[in-house]
C-alpha cells in the first residue's frame, strides 16, 4: 500500500495537475478524455511542460540524389548480354565443323569457338542478371560481377579472333566482340559512378 501511495506521489510530481475545465476537480488519470466527476469532455492535448523529458527531434536524413547512370548501365549491360548471347550461339554451332575426306564426312570440334561460345552464353546469363540489378538499383556486387563477366567474354572473343584470323573469327570480332567490349566498359563505368544509389 505504501508503494502505491509513493508511486502516486511520484506521478503527481512528474506531471502537472490536470483539472477539469467544467467542474475544476483534479483528474488523476492523465489519459482521461472525460471527467470522472461531471462526465464532461476535457482537453485532450496535454501541455508540453507536462512531459519532463520530451522526445528529441528526428534526425534529418539527406536523400540520395538519383541519377540516370544505373538505368543507362543496366540498358547497356542488357544490350551487351544479348550480343554476347548471339555470338555464344554462333560459336557453339560453328565449333562443330564437318570436313569431307575420301572416305566420307569427318566431324571435328573447334575448341576455340566452343569456349568462345560457352563464354558468350555465360556472359549473357550473368550480364542479363547484372543489368537487371543495375536497373533496379539493387545488389551492387551482382551488377559489377555481371558487367565484368560480359567484359571478360568480349575480351576473350576479341583476343581469340585477333590471334586466329579466319573469316569467321574476324566477323565475330567486328560484329560481336568490339561492340560488346565497348558497351561493357561504358556500363562498368556507369555502375561504378552510381555506387551510392544502390540499396
Amino acid at each position: 500500500m505504501r508503494n502505491l501511495i509513493r508511486l502516486k506521489k511520484q506521478k503527481k510530481l512528474a506531471v502537472t495537475e490536470l483539472r477539469c475545465p467544467n467542474c475544476g476537480k483534479e483528474i488523476l488519470d492523465e489519459q482521461a478524455v472525460y471527467c470522472p466527476y461531471c462526465a464532461k469532455p476535457i482537453a485532450t492535448s496535454i501541455p508540453s511542460y507536462a512531459h519532463p523529458f520530451p522526445s528529441p527531434p528526428a534526425p534529418y536524413i539527406t536523400p540520395v540524389k538519383r541519377s540516370g547512370f544505373p538505368i543507362a548501365s543496366g540498358v547497356l549491360a542488357i544490350i551487351a548480354a544479348c550480343i554476347s548471347d548471339i555470338f555464344g550461339i554462333f560459336g557453339i554451332i560453328g565449333s562443330f565443323q564437318s570436313y569431307y575426306y575420301y572416305y566420307g564426312y569427318h566431324y571435328i570440334v573447334d575448341y576455340r569457338l566452343l569456349f568462345t561460345g560457352i563464354f558468350g552464353l555465360l556472359g549473357f546469363a550473368l550480364g542479363l542478371t547484372g543489368g537487371i540489378c543495375a536497373l533496379r538499383r539493387k545488389n551492387f556486387a551482382m551488377a559489377i560481377v555481371g558487367v565484368c563477366f560480359i567484359l571478360m567474354s568480349s575480351l576473350f572473343t576479341v583476343s581469340l579472333g585477333s590471334v586466329y584470323a579466319t573469316s569467321y573469327s574476324l566477323v565475330g570480332v567486328f560484329f560481336f566482340g568490339l561492340p560488346t567490349l565497348i558497351l561493357a566498359i561504358i556500363s562498368l563505368i556507369f555502375v561504378a559512378i552510381s555506387k551510392n544509389e544502390f540499396l
